[in-house]
């Protein structure tokens, strides 16, 4: 079982990945968050180790982007500072299984059997639906199966997340993932910084919301 760990403090690193290891896990480190993020599809983890002290600001961004390209990994997320009640509903929403505060011998094999009953029980029914079937119409002339768009909801705050179902020129359509975020979108608001994802590179653009559905459909004019 591959399994990503990403944090700045070495000592935690080592000492993560060397109890892992020991368990007969394959361990990947990275300290810098934006390196690991680009390689992420190609790493494939089955399961990540994330600091959310480390990268306060970006760990969100981080597993949203990951919930975003269906990585069917496991979440263990590392915080000596207890978590408030929003960033709680947050880690659960993104996926977040696992937080430990401190890393020592009951924490470590409290992670190691974590890991181990859910790799005995991947195929889960979430894991099992096939999101596929939302966009084959769309698929089926242009392949935007690996295009993710990402915003923050002015408003709110909350990362936004979804499926890129088409781009023409600079029109954006777009599926979104949870569809009672989309209440608050209204027509003519402008996004700023918005990460658009595609095979090839990774791009910040500003986006205006033309269409709305409220379905979890929309269309944007993309700023790039």
């Amino acid at each position: 079982m591959k399994v990503l760990i990403v944090t700045e403090d070495e000592k935690i690193n080592s000492q993560v990945s060397a109890f892992l290891e020991q368990q007969g896990f394959d361990c990947i480190k990275y300290r810098i968050l934006m390196k690991a993020l680009d390689n992420l599809e190609e790493i494939a983890p089955k399961a990540i180790f994330l600091s959310a002290q480390d990268y306060p600001r970006h760990w969100k961004t981080f597993l949203q982007y990951a919930k975003g390209i269906s990585l069917q990994a496991k979440i263990i997320l590392y915080s000596e500072k207890p978590l408030n009640q929003d960033e709680q509903d947050k880690a659960k929403f993104l996926g977040v299984g696992y937080v430990i505060n401190k890393i020592d011998e009951e924490m470590l094999s409290g992670l190691s059997d974590f890991l181990i009953l859910s790799n005995s029980n991947e195929q889960t029914e979430a894991e099992k639906k096939d999101d596929k079937d939302i966009y084959d119409p769309y698929i089926q002339e242009n392949d935007f199966e690996n295009c993710n768009f990402l915003f923050n909801d002015v408003q709110s705050g909350k990362i936004i997340n979804g499926k890129v179902i088409s781009i023409n020129d600079d029109k954006l359509i777009f599926y979104m993932f949870d569809e009672n975020e989309s209440k608050n979108l209204m027509p003519g608001t402008v996004f700023k910084n918005c990460t658009l994802k595609t095979p090839q590179k990774i791009c910040s653009v500003d986006a205006v919301l033309e269409k709305a559905d409220y379905n979890g459909k929309f269309q944007f004019k993309l700023k790039f």
